[in-house]
């Protein structure tokens, strides 16, 4: 973990503690380096138990949004990991909207319930009612908590340049990026296109692999379609072309696996082209036709 905030890849965590109020035990971008902060989190220095019974939830979770707000950086993912070994809705301290309102501004919030010996677990399980979605995390989880924790904190690192779509699947995201552009352009330009636009130059025509992924391309399209009000038919170019060399399919970048694929009936006819679009059929259902690379246009 870096701590180097002369280093834009580097993290900074602040420590809030909270009973029936909170207070900020260390600033955000506190500690330099991961030794003091691993001292200071074990040695309890400032974290200390209290037999204070009272539980403000909705306080912390206010102040560590504001530490967030006042000390954090810009353009950087932010998160929230809220430890408690319970649960309340009681009252005052009912920090449902307070969650809400943090995780609509961006701002990810990750639960970590934790049950002590004899406790009845059902009580404060009910924390993850303030989490974002799959971040409910728990100490009786078969896999612990570092690694599900690990893994929430890639989800939330895990994200696309802006004005790109990413692919997301029951609420947890992957690093695929997708950008539809609207012009008109044959298979071989086109392709050429997605290189130059994406922020590493390294962008291709989409690989479609799955139901899942062939449904998030079409709503994306048929999204385009209608905001644009387009009348030319819809259809757009995908990364899959006929290989002369091995006489078979295979996706931009080399890959020749081809469990999935969703040709309209009939196809695929090599005699229209080598190159692969995908069309709206009279059904209204998006299939992949051929197309010549280099006269054949879509979007």
């Amino acid at each position: 973990m870096n701590f180097d905030h002369s280093d834009h890849m580097s993290v900074r965590i602040g420590v809030v503690a909270f009973n029936k109020d909170a207070e900020v035990v260390y600033p955000l971008g506190h500690h330099k380096d991961f030794q003091n902060f691993a001292n200071d989190m074990f040695s309890e220095k400032k974290l200390k138990p209290t037999q204070v019974a009272e539980l403000n939830l909705k306080r912390g979770l206010e102040v560590a949004y504001e530490q967030l707000l006042e000390r954090g950086r810009e353009k950087v993912q932010k998160a929230i990991f809220l430890y408690s070994s319970a649960y309340t809705e009681a009252g005052n301290d009912n920090a449902l909207q307070v969650s809400y309102n943090i995780r609509e501004s961006g701002i990810y919030i990750i639960t970590v319930a934790y049950v002590e010996d004899g406790d009845n677990p059902y009580g404060v399980e009910e924390l993850g009612k303030l989490a974002s979605p799959r971040m409910n995390l728990t100490s009786l989880g078969p896999r612990g908590v570092v690694g599900p924790a690990q893994d929430a904190l890639c989800q939330v690192n895990c994200f696309c340049p802006t004005n790109w779509e990413q692919l997301v699947v029951a609420n947890r995201k992957f690093g695929e990026c997708y950008f539809l552009n609207n012009i008109a352009a044959d298979w071989v330009a086109g392709n050429i296109e997605c290189t130059n636009m994406s922020p590493h130059k390294q962008g291709q025509l989409a690989l479609i692999n799955s139901d899942v992924k062939s449904a998030t391309l079409q709503t994306m399209a048929i999204q385009r379609w209608k905001e644009e009000k387009m009348t030319a038919p819809l259809n757009y170019l995908i990364g899959l072309k006929y290989d002369d060399a091995s006489k078979k399919y295979i996706w931009e970048g080399g890959i020749t696996n081809l469990n999935y694929t969703d040709w309209e009936e009939g196809y695929p006819k090599l005699d229209e082209g080598k190159c692969v679009a995908t069309y709206l059929n009279i059904f209204a259902e998006m299939k992949w036709k051929n197309l010549d690379c280099l006269a054949g246009t879509s979007l």
